[in-house]
């Protein structure tokens, strides 16, 4: 496309028109690029979400892990959601490989989000399908922590004020207190 770029130094200014064109060793359509972004920026939306939860998540298992024990039992089962949330145990019943947990789907969803940006060619069918499962299971276990969220972090929180004791924060902390940010 046309771009207008400026460079402004000290007093000194300049301007310039700019096009942009794609690569001519690249043989790839307009629409191919679109559908490139397109898949690109759902999978980038997905792993910033999937990133944010599990640091959330882990966040929340540091602070259950240095509770007192008035409160073991209620944090316990929490503890145990969230376990389950990050990575679910296999069943040893029926031995099948464990479901997808947050942390394999956001290793995944990164792996995946490489793969399409890095090309300069349109998804391929086994990418787009991927995505799809992906995504599918990004929302799913989206939903499912929102139980997680709104009542179970509530209600020990509650315990644990009742208790006179400092309560959970949501915000993702490390070991050593400071906040993590997610620097993509």
């Amino acid at each position: 496309g046309e771009y207008r770029i400026a460079l402004n130094l000290g007093r000194h200014h300049w301007e310039q028109s700019l096009t942009v064109l794609a690569d001519p060793r690249v043989n790839i359509s307009a629409q191919q690029f679109a559908a490139q972004y397109i898949l690109a920026q759902r999978l980038c939306d997905a792993l910033s979400a999937s990133s944010a939860k599990l640091l959330q998540a882990r966040s929340l298992r540091t602070q259950i892990s240095a509770l007192d024990a008035a409160t073991a039992n209620q944090a316990r089962s929490l503890d145990n959601k969230l376990e389950s949330l990050i990575e679910p145990k296999a069943s040893s019943e029926s031995g099948m490989t464990a479901p997808r947990g947050l942390e394999r789907t956001n290793n995944d969803l990164q792996g995946l989000y490489e793969q399409v940006s890095s090309a300069d060619a349109a998804p391929t069918r086994a990418q787009s399908s991927a995505a799809e499962q992906l995504l599918k299971d990004w929302a799913a276990m989206d939903v499912a922590s929102t139980d997680i969220w709104k009542k179970d972090v509530p209600a020990l929180n509650l315990a644990l004020k009742k208790a006179g004791l400092k309560t959970l924060r949501d915000e993702a902390e490390t070991n050593e207190g400071s906040t993590q940010v997610d620097e993509d």
